[in-house]
């Protein structure tokens, strides 16, 4: 295993062929079909064939009859245990990869017949899941390609002086492909970015594309609008757990409104029927999202911000009664300790229960 990693009678092109190859055989969504495993493993200056890879591999990777596998199921063992083999380092190569042939897919003097067959092939791989390797990459990992990767992401979502709309091409082709996924998570999140007009804003929040919105928030659209679904960015980068993104719009040039109330949240109680119940449960406020989810590190920072902790809205109610309805005792802790009203009513069970029952018999 060794000998494949150093130089000793091994290119570096070699090297790096194979090191790339047991990344994607370690972090891959679904599998690659040998077009597809090509494309992905390339070099950007020469592109890899079946033969240079088996050879740069070594006896450790086969050539199965629709897809690249390892050997034997020991060397993946093995190779996952290595440190240059860690999950989020692999997702890095992945996402670069991903990026890369997105990137030329949706250029605008690219036309469909200008690619490959082996581009094609693993674009209808990366068209889908880019956003779920990025979103697997650790903090610690970024320093050496952080910038390679702003400038994939940029080219790719951002519009930039482009005549097409490379957003919305991209977002077209990836949500219709999400439909047939049995990935519900990542389904949901494509869902989550349907908005009118689309808009790169959605898949910042949704994704952690944090940078897209610290560095490049200028070229995103008013930061407090909702998506089809009535959810603002800000809720839906809490919701998703991405406080890098939080902070990012809460510290833009143009920040969103840490206390908006959102009157789609208010709108949809209103209209609230047991028998038809919606989709999606919109949160009324920044805070009652990051309380009702269990969030505390988000809640803490947002009431450093300057969060109200008595807004009391939309089915969930206040934040405090959001955080005991689904037993969230460390943030109903937080809450109190900030003054927030423990008698408040309001929501959906507000008419019936004061948060303190309902606390003590969730909590």
């Amino acid at each position: 295993m060794f000998e494949v990693h150093d130089n000793k009678g091994n290119s570096e092109r070699s090297c790096g062929i194979a090191q790339s190859a047991f990344k994607w055989l370690l972090c891959a969504q679904e599998s690659l079909d040998h077009d597809a495993f090509l494309e992905a493993v390339s070099p950007p200056e020469k592109k890899v064939d079946n033969d240079e890879l088996l050879r740069a591999c070594r006896t450790l990777v086969a050539r199965g009859q629709q897809t690249y596998e390892p050997a034997h199921y020991s060397v993946r063992e093995h190779i996952g245990r290595m440190d240059d083999y860690t999950s989020s380092k692999c997702h890095m190569v992945a996402t670069i990869s991903c990026l890369s042939v997105l990137t030329k897919m949706f250029r605008s003097d690219t036309v469909h017949n200008d690619l490959s067959p082996s581009e094609k092939a693993f674009g209808q791989y990366a068209l889908l899941y880019w956003p779920l390797h990025y979103e697997s990459i650790k903090q610690h990992d970024w320093t050496e390609h952080r910038s390679a990767v702003n400038i994939l992401l940029r080219t790719l979502l951002l519009q930039g002086r482009s005549k097409v709309n490379k957003y919305e091409n991209w977002y077209t082709q990836a949500s219709e492909r999400a439909k047939s996924i049995k990935h519900n998570d990542l389904a949901t999140k494509y869902k989550a970015l349907n908005a009118s007009p689309l808009t790169p804003l959605f898949a910042a929040a949704v994704f952690g594309l944090e940078d897209l919105v610290s560095k490049f928030g200028r070229e995103l659209d008013e930061l407090n609008k909702c998506n089809e679904h009535g959810q603002t960015a800000l809720c839906l980068a809490i919701q998703n757990n991405k406080l890098g993104v939080v902070k990012a719009l809460l510290t833009s040039r143009f920040p969103a409104d840490i206390n908006l109330l959102n009157v789609n949240a208010v709108q949809q109680f209103e209209d609230w029927d047991d028998k038809r119940k919606p989709e999606v449960i919109l949160y009324a406020s920044a805070l009652q999202c990051a309380a009702a989810n269990g969030l505390l590190e988000v809640a803490e920072y947002l009431i450093d911000k300057g969060a109200h902790v008595d807004l009391v809205a939309g089915y969930y109610g206040s934040p405090l009664q959001a955080a005991a309805l689904n037993g969230h005792g460390h943030v109903v802790e937080l809450l109190l300790k900030h003054n927030a009203e423990p008698n408040s009513q309001g929501g959906h069970f507000g008419k019936s229960s004061l948060t303190a029952s309902i606390a003590e018999s969730r909590l």
